[in-house]
């Protein structure tokens, strides 16, 4: 597991505002809201101890992977909190992948059912725990099909997808799935819209 240096520093006057602006934010609108903000602004402002160029936050929001990305905060049913990096991929950008995966004595056709993707999608999770620090989760990328079959890839965090973010390329963490997007398809359930 990767270790995150769980700290923000006010290293200047505009973060000092940040963090004025998110107390106000909390007097005005109660804490429920500004500890859930607080929790994902805690994940995004942190760094990786191997990757201190960037933090986590502006690492992931630069990821070219993402043609949508958005950050939440879950509970599960059995009352464990996350902080989720939701990622939505272009279906053209995962057909480059499989393109890349797919050997040249085997070309793609545009009519196969398991190239007809309708959405994509790409979700980190990191685990708060209750001291107040956090763990790493995994990346899963989950993807629908125009027929409404659906199907998921788990992929580790570190060191697969931290690899491809900080690098901004995404190579490794949907290699799994170029290289077994017809298994995948064929193992995928139909599932309600």
């Amino acid at each position: 597991m990767q270790k995150a240096i769980n700290y923000c520093a006010p290293a200047s006057l505009k973060v000092f505002r940040y963090w004025k602006l998110l107390a106000l934010s909390c007097f005005l609108t109660g804490c429920d809201t500004f500890s859930e903000q607080y929790s994902i602004e805690k994940v995004r402002h942190a760094y990786y101890e191997e990757m201190q160029q960037l933090s986590i936050g502006s690492a992931f929001d630069s990821w070219s992977l993402c043609s949508e990305r958005a950050w939440t905060r879950e509970t599960t049913p059995r009352g464990e909190k996350h902080v989720v990096f939701n990622c939505t991929i272009a279906p053209s950008t995962l057909f480059k992948v499989i393109e890349f995966y797919t050997p040249v004595s085997k070309p793609l056709k545009g009519d196969e059912p398991y190239l007809q993707i309708q959405v994509a999608k790409f979700h980190v999770n990191w685990l708060l725990n209750n001291d107040g620090s956090f763990s790493d989760g995994q990346g899963v990328l989950t993807v629908r099909w125009q027929d409404g079959k659906e199907d998921y890839t788990a992929v580790p965090l570190y060191p697969l997808v931290l690899q491809d973010v900080y690098s901004d390329n995404y190579n490794f963490s949907t290699a799994a799935f170029g290289q077994n997007v017809r298994t995948y398809y064929k193992n995928a359930k139909t599932v309600s819209n």
